[in-house]
């Protein structure tokens, strides 16, 4: 996926108790849709070796890295090594990693040798220089093990196999009791398709190893190269192996969904697909009407109609149509060995109701593509209505507005015509009411907590949508303004895009910037290639040219005005598949051109950028609030929301070089796209699908 969609090396925490030894190996194995399609898929790998602690040395990770460097190498993957890394050492070797399976997509592996430690059932890996005299320290001085699992599942590739061999003595921790525990944490969370193999059993120790391998890693090392065992196989005899040489005082443990057969030697993947007779078999045709509706097979998405398969017999099967603007429709079918069968589904047509909120109240409201005239609430079937509010001494606004099936507000706020320059940009401000929010999330990644109250005492008013092309330019002509892709800030050039579109290739590209970013784009589209700098000169000049004070938002008030009044996941809910009504996200449109992507089981129809207000607006009337462009807020990055303001201001202490980043973009999978998703960029980077919004306020 493009992280573009940013990403943040994320790692499962973990911290050990006096001289307990902690050691799990994790594989994580995202399998997406295997097949001998990808027999010659590019291996990429990260390999970490920490061995000289100043208080706490240990002999075998640097030997156990190398040796499985140096196996892994053997098996046609691309490793980057690194020996005795520091904290930024590690975090910078991450993010390389990140990046580069990003790029390449296949195998990405993972493997740590070094200390680890578990606190509050997190788990951490601990880097050289790393000081710990509290157990609160591991948050500031270790590398959240959840982070790594983060960066792989953010490259949107095949397979994904993260190995931690930190069975290690820690005197580290020594002194600390209020969480201590025995080992690591039981599980780090993984998606679907996921193997989790621990060197031991959860809560208990393991050997760190008396010869130049622990035992793991040897066992490990022994049997990677044999061409004729599973990956199951694989992990089964690696576990006899450590049982055996240690007499049953390390019993490794694992913990797995349904995969399939895969081998990892011999320098391919290859998989085991059982084989299906014809007569095993029976024959499905589904129609739909209206022609092209998006079917799903048991939630599985399977593509527009018509569609014809065989599938195996004896069972029945959900059939499911899909279309934007009509009411799904649903039909169970049992397939029977050796015959035929057919499947007509009728979407019907559902209404919308359409309430246009005009400011000033006493405004003109039509709607001029139809003939009845507007009526608060009035029924409209699904589809394109062109709208117009007008009022004598106010400039008038005439837009395209989609209507969706269900209850819809359309809030329009007139500007008087002295506002020439906001007129003229054609900028709408929406009110954005007091109140009090928790923001962040307690299923959410770590930095989106400790989940707090934050009180916004005074409204303000925000941009309802993001900032487009055509407003951009207007200010780029009147200043002569360069952004920092097209001036080459940071020691970058251009701006980070694809190669071509759809080649999923990213780097940084000499030829991209907000004039041209790789795929089409009108000026009613957002602006994208923008950095947080290109954000805040827009600001200030629409400040100094109105007169009045523009700013980007907080993330605090980004987030309120996300949320509008709700705790979900989304503001409308928390129904995945309900966000191609509300925003632009990875879809199944863009699984057409990126089909190693994770994408959300619906349709928005864009696979790049949208025209701004192109879908649903959330009950504050703002747009886009989820996908179409990270948006920028003002606020200094911080790890968590320790020490935070509880008032909605700007966070002006952190980390002010790295500015945070909301709302996810096109490329988003539908978890980046949640309100309380937080990440974050350099003050001079820049991406195609990076854009913003303003408030209006102090």
């Amino acid at each position: 996926m493009v992280k573009t969609e940013i990403r943040m090396a994320s790692i499962e925490k973990l911290f050990t108790w006096p001289r307990v030894i902690f050691c799990w190996l994790v594989f994580s194995l995202a399998l997406l849709a295997w097949s001998p399609a990808h027999a010659a898929e590019p291996r990429t790998a990260l390999v970490i070796g920490n061995s000289n602690y100043a208080n706490a040395y240990l002999k075998n990770p640097k030997n156990d890295a190398r040796a499985i460097a140096n196996q892994l190498r053997k098996l046609n993957f691309e490793v980057i090594t690194t020996i005795d890394a520091d904290l930024r050492g590690m975090r910078k070797a991450i993010n390389d990693f990140g990046r580069k399976l990003e790029r390449k997509k296949g195998v990405g592996l993972f493997y740590y040798a070094g200390h680890g430690m578990q606190s509050n059932g997190r788990n951490y890996l601990i880097p050289l220089k790393a000081n710990l005299d509290r157990e609160t320290d591991l948050e500031f001085e270790a590398v959240d093990f959840k982070k790594v699992l983060r960066e792989m599942d953010y490259a949107g590739n095949g397979i994904n196999i993260a190995i931690l061999d930190a069975c290690r003595d820690s005197p580290l921790s020594r002194g600390w009791s209020r969480s201590a525990a025995r080992g690591l944490a039981r599980a780090d969370s993984a998606g679907d398709g996921t193997l989790i193999v621990y060197s031991t059993s959860p809560g208990q120790t393991a050997a760190d190893g008396e010869h130049q391998h622990s035992p793991f890693t040897q066992a490990l090392l022994d049997h990677l190269p044999n061409p004729d065992l599973t990956i199951t196989s694989l992990f089964n005899k690696v576990g006899w192996e450590v049982k055996r040489q240690t007499r049953d005082k390390q019993v490794p443990w694992t913990s797995s969904t349904p995969l399939p057969e895969i081998y990892l030697a011999g320098g391919s993947i290859q998989t085991v697909t059982p084989t299906i007779t014809a007569s095993s078999q029976g024959e499905l045709s589904i129609s739909t009407e209206p022609a092209g509706a998006t079917i799903l097979v048991d939630g599985g998405y399977l593509g527009p109609s018509p569609q014809t398969l065989n599938l195996p017999a004896g069972k029945s099967y959900r059939i499911e149509a899909r279309q934007q603007g009509l009411e799904n429709a649903t039909e169970t079918v049992r397939i029977e060995s050796g015959k035929r069968h057919q499947v007509k589904l009728i979407l019907t047509s559902q209404q919308g109701y359409l309430t246009v909120q005009a400011t000033p109240i006493d405004a003109r409201i039509q709607i001029l593509n139809i003939g009845p005239t507007y009526q608060p609430g009035m029924a409209l079937p699904p589809g394109r209505y062109h709208l117009k509010v007008s009022k004598s001494g106010y400039a008038p606004v005439q837009k395209w507005i989609q209507v969706f099936a269900g209850q819809q507000v359309e809030s329009v706020v007139l500007q008087q015509e002295g506002s020439s320059l906001l007129s003229e940009l054609g900028i709408e401000l929406v009110t954005i009411p007091a109140g009090s929010f928790q923001m962040g999330s307690d299923t959410g990644d770590d930095d989106e907590k400790p989940v707090h109250r934050v009180t916004l005492r005074n409204g303000f008013k925000m941009m309802r949508h993001e900032v487009t092309r055509g407003q951009f330019r207007q200010f780029a002509e009147a200043t002569g303004y360069r952004t920092d892709a097209e001036k080459n800030a940071g020691g970058k050039e251009g701006c980070y895009a694809e190669s071509s579109t759809g080649s999923n290739k990213w780097d940084w590209r000499d030829w991209a910037n907000w004039k041209n970013v790789g795929y089409s784009q009108a000026d009613n589209h957002p602006v994208a290639c923008i950095s947080y700098n290109d954000a805040k000169a827009f600001a200030d000049w629409l400040a100094r040219e109105t007169g009045q004070k523009f700013r980007l938002p907080s993330e605090s008030e980004w987030e309120y005005a996300a949320r509008a009044g709700s705790q979900s996941d989304y503001s409308f809910g928390s129904r995945k598949e309900a966000l191609c009504r509300h925003g632009n996200g990875a879809d199944q449109t863009a699984k057409t051109q990126y089909t190693a992507w994770t994408t959300n089981n619906c349709e928005d129809g864009y696979v790049y950028t949208a025209p701004v207000g192109s879908f649903q607006a959330n009950s504050f009337g703002l747009y886009d609030m989820h996908g179409n462009v990270w948006e920028w807020t003002q606020d200094c990055w911080n790890d968590s929301y320790q020490g935070s303001p509880g008032n909605g201001s700007v966070w002006t202490t952190g980390d002010c070089g790295r500015r945070v980043l909301r709302g996810g973009s096109w490329g988003g999978k539908p978890n980046w796209l949640r309100s309380a998703n937080r990440t974050w960029l350099g003050t001079a980077t820049r991406s195609l699908n990076y854009g913003f919004r303003l408030v209006q306020g102090q």
